[in-house]
């Protein structure tokens, strides 16, 4: 099983001197769920993170990525992952990432519905390389159909969205951004909501 965030909540926790039960009373998650999140048995989805960056004072980002030192090594094992949906999608940490000056490389892994989200700006520039399937990248007016192999650079402040072709879909992300990239993550993929916890 890959490595989940809950020993940097339960970290960030207690360095702010916070009990589960204060993290629970801020969320309006309950004990036993925000317990279950440090202990790795629940998935969290993007918007229980979303609660728990909150109550920690922190950016999601933060939660999301270790603070390296002079390199890091993401071993596979050890790689965090958001679920998207209850059928298994996925979006997980390769390297950098950790606060808003690097760069952030993230594998996404989508076998849900085919959806389209709304048209979402945020900081920096982005690179998507489609593994498998197929997508379309909505830059304002302009569609991009990417077929496997294919890749897109842009400017992530053109309001953009994807629309998912064929799944499964894998695809390489890029961004110089990761902060605002992670906090706008649950715009792009709006059923995240309805993943594998509450």
């Amino acid at each position: 099983m890959a490595f989940d965030v809950g020993k940097t909540i339960r970290d960030l926790r207690k360095q702010n001197g916070l009990n589960i039960a204060d993290i629970a009373e801020r969320t309006n998650l309950t004990i036993s769920h925000v317990s279950q999140v440090e202990r790795g048995i629940a998935n969290p989805s993007l918007s229980t993170l979303n609660k728990i960056s909150n109550a920690l004072g922190v950016h999601i980002a933060r939660l999301f990525h270790e603070i390296p030192g002079k390199f890091s090594v993401v071993r596979a094992s050890d790689r965090k992952k958001i679920f998207y949906d209850s059928a298994g999608s996925y979006i997980e940490l390769l390297a950098g990432g950790h606060d808003q000056e690097t760069v952030g490389v993230y594998f996404s892994h989508y076998i849900g519905k085919k959806l389209g989200q709304e048209l979402v700006p945020h900081e920096g520039k982005e690179v998507f390389y489609v593994m498998k399937g197929e997508m379309e990248v909505h830059l304002e007016a302009d569609v991009v159909r990417l077929k496997q192999g294919d890749s897109l650079f842009f400017d992530s402040n053109i309001p953009h969205k994807v629309i998912v072709v064929k799944v499964p879909l894998d695809t390489i992300v890029v961004t110089t951004s990761p902060a605002s990239f992670m906090q706008t993550l649950d715009k792009f993929l709006p059923n995240v909501s309805g993943g594998n916890s509450v």
